[in-house]
């Protein structure tokens, strides 16, 4: 019977503990910066006005290659765009213009959400290039 119980223990232990592990959250680390967060960063204007506007500032001509230029940056906790770089790239021209107009993006983000707090987020935007 007292075996019964110490058994019945510990199973309620080890199954709390991770559940209790869990539910206390590391603090929110002000100067790291985040790959994913409860709510992620987002366009003030949408994400139709964004792409727009990289579709309109990055010249594309036939003579260059279709595919696809992924640009990553940093949504800081004020909501400004920094540290941007290119991730995977197409062609070297077309890949300058794309950390170009990334970087020169107008209008604002709102930041990323951690716990209730604005936090630094690594976003990252995937461009297509195609001949119409």
């Amino acid at each position: 019977m007292k075996q019964t119980y110490t058994l019945l223990l510990l199973a309620v232990v080890v199954f709390l503990l991770p559940v209790a592990a869990a539910a206390q959250q590391a603090p929110v680390q002000k100067s790291q910066t985040y790959d994913y967060v409860e709510k992620m960063p987002a366009y003030t204007d949408g994400s139709q006005a964004m792409y727009t506007y990289l579709g309109s500032s990055i010249p594309y001509s036939k003579s260059q290659p279709e595919g696809r230029v992924v640009v990553s940056f940093v949504v800081d906790k004020n909501g400004a765009v920094k540290d941007v770089k290119l991730v995977k790239g197409l062609e070297k021209t077309l890949d300058e213009a794309c950390v170009q107009a990334v970087r020169n993006m107008p209008g604002k983000w709102e930041p990323g959400i951690k716990q209730g707090e604005p936090v630094a987020v690594r976003y990252t935007i995937p461009l297509n290039f195609t001949h119409k």
